[in-house]
């Protein structure tokens, strides 16, 4: 059965025969414009794809604009860091871990709606806190044990300067890092789940949190209004601490005592909203499919 969706009238290829030549192309013209709104029609589901591509592509553009802001201010802070590669390396490992926790999530959400272990997981005696951290656990412990790897790397192959490092403190904050990333993957999860077609809002939202967090350029080279709007995201907290910790020694606790208590206040509330997003998908028959 033709889609009614991209359904097309395409004149039969010998149906011009006998016709002028104005009438012939006025044909084609007809044909082609007919096609042309089908293609149109059929895509209309990747648009927001492209626009997500753009988006990273002009976000690419203001990292290295950043950048060469902070080349000509040298008095930026670098978080404790000797130099450019060791603040590069911490934030490097924290956005990679960032990006691929939340969207193997959001991958591992995908599959179980497709393939209806989702629907079947739902219908269990499981509480929506169980599911929901169930769900994210392993990507987020994966991108734990990548993190690691990459500052050991950096440690033990290029020449990372850690020597002043408190282990302690790195590793409070790696795991407060972790739950906080919990949380933010969890409500992904839900936007995902309740919001139909929203699947690519995960991999914008992991490079928005990472990238007005210092991962890339120091905090202070932004305007003020994003400065603003970096203060109270989890992940500059972790960046910020992390810095600290591997650095300078020191100066990791109250980053650690407010990702504490960004924790505390965004899990629940998480929670709360993926129960709330699985509420919604079981009323609107959304727990299996794309």
């Amino acid at each position: 059965m033709t889609d009614r969706a991209t359904a097309v009238r395409v004149p039969a290829a010998g149906a011009g025969t006998g016709l002028s030549t104005v009438a012939q192309l006025q044909r084609t013209g007809r044909t082609a414009l007919a096609l042309l709104r089908r293609d149109y029609a059929q895509r209309r589901v990747i648009r927001f794809a492209v626009l997500l591509d753009l988006c990273f592509g002009m976000v690419n553009l203001l990292v290295f604009y950043f950048i060469s802001r902070l080349l000509h201010h040298p008095t930026a802070q670098l978080g404790g860091a000797q130099n450019y590669f060791g603040y590069i390396a911490v934030g490097l490992a924290v956005t990679l871990a960032v990006q691929s926790a939340v969207t193997e999530a959001a991958t591992q959400m995908r599959e179980e709606r497709i393939t209806g272990t989702l629907a079947q997981l739902v219908s269990q005696p499981v509480n929506s806190a169980g599911l929901a951290l169930g769900l994210v656990a392993y990507p987020i412990v994966f991108a734990l044990a990548r993190s690691v790897l990459y500052v050991l790397v950096a440690a033990l192959g290029l020449g990372l300067a850690v020597g002043h490092a408190a282990w302690f403190g790195v590793i409070v904050i790696a795991l407060l890092g972790c739950a906080a990333v919990v949380a933010v993957g969890i409500v992904l999860l839900a936007i995902t789940l309740a919001i139909p077609r929203s699947d690519p809002v995960v991999p914008l939202a992991a490079l928005a949190l990472t990238f007005l967090s210092g991962a890339y350029f120091p905090v202070s080279v932004l305007p003020g209004y994003l400065q603003a709007i970096s203060d109270p995201l989890p992940t500059r907290l972790v960046l910020e601490g992390l810095r600290s910790a591997l650095f300078s020694g020191g100066g990791w606790e109250q980053p650690a005592g407010w990702l504490l208590l960004t924790v505390a206040v965004l899990l629940p509330i998480a929670v709360v909203l993926f129960g709330w997003a699985t509420s919604i998908a079981i009323r609107l028959g959304r727990l299996t499919g794309v």
